[in-house]
């Protein structure tokens, strides 16, 4: 593991640099691409706090690339983790006032999180993140890296300037001295019933068309 690692201050003005990034990048002409594509299959994951099983739509590869990019934040020096969390012990978190949640909203419903942990040092809270997007964890570990772009998976060059947004809620660090310190506790747990709330809402609706239509393929959404 790295020990010469870029501090926070240092991480800052490095994303300021990004975002004043003049590359100018050569994007391709596609051709239109009339299909729909296969929906991602439900795979069943466990929470890493408490052990409850719930499924969860993604592609193994993306979480398998994931753990990847995570290992390897993590070998530049920094502390990095990414872990399955289920909404009860999400709750814990958020009340526990010992993880900086500034970013973490909106919460999105889910019977399952995928949650980003970052800090660039041991007396820092970790920085929480919620999110199952590969080019999202790419987009800081080339960030960390003193990159200017990323190769997403259609081999495309994707540039860390128009990603600062992202950045900047995967791992807390933010341009703007003046961070707002974002929504409470009380408001975060809010917005989480109410996602729930509508989870459950939505599970109902699609037992409902499951027995109606009789085969999960045919299912109007």
């Amino acid at each position: 593991m790295k020990t010469d690692k870029p501090t926070k201050e240092e991480l800052i003005t490095r994303l300021k640099e990004i975002a004043r990034d003049d590359i100018i990048v050569h994007v391709p002409q596609r051709s239109a691409m009339c299909y729909s594509p296969c929906a991602t299959p439900w795979i069943e994951h466990t929470c890493d706090i408490c052990g409850q099983s719930a499924e969860m739509s993604g592609w193994s590869r993306d979480y398998e690339l994931i753990n990847q990019h995570v290992q390897e934040m993590n070998e530049l020096g920094y502390q990095a983790e990414s872990r399955d969390i289920c909404p009860e012990c999400m709750k814990k978190q958020i009340l526990s006032n010992s993880y900086d949640t500034k970013d973490l909203s909106p919460v999105y419903w889910s019977n399952m999180y995928r949650a980003f942990y970052f800090r660039t040092a041991e007396s820092e809270p970790y920085h929480i993140a919620l999110s199952s997007d590969l080019n999202s964890y790419r987009a800081v570990l080339y960030y960390l890296k003193d990159n200017r772009f990323y190769s997403s998976d259609h081999g495309d060059m994707e540039l860390l300037r128009d990603n600062i947004k992202c950045i900047e809620k995967m791992t807390g660090i933010h341009i703007s001295e003046g961070m707002q310190e974002g929504k409470t506790p009380e408001q975060l747990i809010g917005e989480l019933e109410e996602s729930l709330s509508e989870k459950k809402q939505w599970e109902s609706i699609r037992e409902q068309n499951k027995q109606k239509y009789n085969e999960e393929d045919d299912l109007p959404f």
